[in-house]
């Protein structure tokens, strides 16, 4: 009986410490790269600043733009550099660094 009592502790104490670790777990958040943005058209092509030439997050891009993030073309991209304007956009390697439209 003793032997008993002592595995449903043992189990008791077990699950109590699992729930307390899974529920105290937090992913890290994703931060987003701060980045200039530009406006594509159709065409490939950097069209203009989407605001100024200082660097800015993607969400806040899209709450200015109204560039919504949906599957369709670009709307806007951002580069760790400064662009051309005019010239035709290079690709970006993440969809943290592009806006899509429609």
């Amino acid at each position: 009986m003793l032997k008993t009592k002592t595995v449903f502790a043992i189990l008791a104490i077990a699950v109590a410490a699992s729930s307390f670790a899974f529920t105290n777990y937090k992913k890290a958040p994703v931060t987003e790269p701060e980045l200039h943005w530009y406006f594509v058209n159709a065409s490939g092509y950097i069209t203009g600043e989407v605001l100024d030439d200082q660097k800015h997050r993607k969400s806040d891009i899209i709450d200015l733009t109204g560039c919504e993030d949906n599957a369709g073309i670009d709307c806007a991209r951002g580069y760790d550099t400064e662009q051309t304007i005019n010239m035709p956009a290079p690709p970006v390697p993440s969809g943290l660094q592009k806006i899509l439209k429609y």
